[in-house]
């Protein structure tokens, strides 16, 4: 992946979505965040003419459709099969965990509860997927 890559957030909470946006920037991560709410906002927004992400960055407690009813609908579009999904949410269940792994997440992480825990998990995503 390179830094001209977006990445696109798919969460439903402000909240979190700016303490991830401002978590980059101490990362220095320097890719496009495109940030939309639910799975509705997810596949206008991939429809509506944007570049494709180089990343897509997936909570799995969302409004409409669940974070695994989007992976296993990115697995199975053919345009979009191939899309890097790193699941980062609040669930460390066992059975989450392996559930998203098998509908084709890349990578699965539960959210920090520090800012600095954030930005690590931020420069790790960088070093990992973004680099």
């Amino acid at each position: 992946m390179t830094n001209e890559g977006s990445i696109l957030l798919v969460e439903d909470s402000l909240e979190e979505a700016l303490l991830l946006r401002k978590a980059f920037a101490a990362a220095a991560i320097l890719n496009p965040l495109h940030t939309v709410g639910d799975s509705d906002a997810m596949a206008a927004w991939l429809a509506g003419g944007n570049p494709p992400p180089s990343l897509i960055l997936l909570d799995l407690g969302l409004p409409r459709k669940s974070g695994f009813e989007i992976i296993e609908w990115l697995r199975t579009t053919p345009e979009h099969s191939h899309r890097v999904i790193v699941v980062l949410t609040s669930s460390s269940s066992a059975r989450d965990i392996d559930r998203a792994y098998s509908l084709g997440a890349n990578s699965y992480f539960v959210k920090p509860t520090s800012f600095d825990d954030l930005v690590e998990f931020a420069r790790m995503l960088k070093n990992s997927w973004l680099d």
